[in-house]
């Protein structure tokens, strides 16, 4: 294991479906909205990125493809929070 961050990110990625389907079991929360989240904190694996010791341009590379990754699933999880089915817009 060469970096411990690396480690935790992945365990948020393998353990995010199993998580989001008991948030809604238990919970009765919409399974996607924590699985986007979840997805969004497992992408804090480009932390992790200057830990695998590579060239500087694939390192910057890994680091901003993972950090756009990030703040797209934030982004999605945040809509669904915000969802307003009685929304005019919607109509």
């Amino acid at each position: 294991m060469r970096s411990k961050r690396g480690f935790l990110a992945a365990a948020v990625f393998v353990f995010a479906l199993p998580i989001g389907v008991l948030f809604q079991a238990l919970l009765g929360v919409d399974a996607e909205t924590v699985f986007h989240f979840a997805l969004a904190t497992g992408s804090a694996l480009r932390l992790s990125v200057p830990d695998l010791k590579t060239t500087w341009w694939i390192a910057l590379t890994g680091f901003a493809s993972t950090g756009g990754l990030a703040f797209i699933f934030l982004l999605q999880g945040i809509s669904q929070l915000a969802y307003n089915p009685r929304s005019p817009v919607l109509r």
